[in-house]
């Protein structure tokens, strides 16, 4: 077993047709203990690995795994401290880059278990999207955004001050609209005005620790 960083980590592998997922083999090459998942488990015998897991990554055709039982929200209620990692696509010329995204996204996530307790889901399927990503504040602060559920988003963007100034936000066509339209309005105010405004809410708005010189 590969000695790294993610050595005592305790990874679940989800991948339909059966193989590791890239993520997965990633994770793996960081020391992370990778157990690979099938279709010969039922859901209960996945729900009890997710019980003793710190990540569950999912490299399933959309809804394969709500069908299996195994979602996001049966394993995050089996295991509130799981990082549920999922990659949702077919494949074909943006599979690495993705893939590269959610390890990059089940990191993150892990620190956020580390300090708060509280497991979440990570989509690797949302590169470039603009209510996934990071925005600079007017004092030069960054805030990160991670309103992926469209209960959060509403509230994001409710609080933010732009509902429904730009429809159908899951469509990549006007995504590059709505990442000029989160920029312009992050940078009204400083960090600490949106800690203010986000704080307690369900909109996943958080601050980003300054950069060390």
């Amino acid at each position: 077993m590969t000695v790294g960083p993610l050595t005592g980590l305790r990874v679940l592998d989800l991948a339909l047709p059966e193989g590791m997922s890239l993520c997965g083999t990633l994770l793996a090459g960081l020391g992370a203990e990778v157990v690979r998942v099938g279709r010969s488990s039922d859901a209960d015998t996945v729900l009890g690995l997710a019980s003793d897991a710190d990540v569950l990554v999912e490299n399933c055709p959309p809804g394969t795994a709500e069908r299996f039982g195994v979602g996001p929200e049966p394993c995050l209620a089996r295991n509130p401290r799981l990082v549920y990692g999922r990659l949702t696509m077919d494949g074909g010329q943006g599979e690495l880059t993705a893939a590269l995204h959610l390890t990059v996204g089940v990191l993150a996530a892990l620190a956020h278990v580390a300090r708060t307790g509280r497991g979440r889901t990570v989509d690797g399927t949302l590169v470039g999207c603009p209510y996934y990503s990071v925005y600079w504040t007017a004092d030069g602060c960054q805030m990160a955004v991670g309103a992926v559920e469209p209960d959060c988003y509403r509230e994001f963007v409710r609080l933010l001050g732009v509902w429904e100034m730009v429809p159908g936000h899951r469509e990549p066509s006007v995504w590059a609209e709505l990442r000029r339209l989160f920029a312009g309005t992050f940078r009204t105010r400083t960090q600490r005005e949106w800690c203010e405004v986000f704080d307690g809410t369900r909109a996943r708005v958080s601050p980003l620790p300054p950069r060390r010189s």
